[in-house]
């Protein structure tokens, strides 16, 4: 549920990424508008992970481009 609720978030700061897989897993390498013009270290993709990132849980680690 949490990480629905990220894609939610991640969406409603105009990043267009799917809702997680029924195993529970993003996939944030091939997400319609995410190119590479528009990627997750571009700083629209990180002000929207900044913005988001609380509603993550607690066990998902990443080194800071994202879950």
């Amino acid at each position: 549920h949490a990480l629905t609720d990220y894609a939610r978030c991640m969406r409603a700061h105009d990043i267009a990424m799917l809702d997680p897989t029924a195993e529970g897993q993003l996939n944030l390498g091939r997400v319609p508008g995410i190119t590479s013009n528009f990627g997750r270290y571009s700083p629209q993709f990180r002000a929207a992970d900044a913005a988001c990132r609380h509603l993550l849980p607690a066990e998902v680690h990443d080194n800071g481009t994202g879950p």
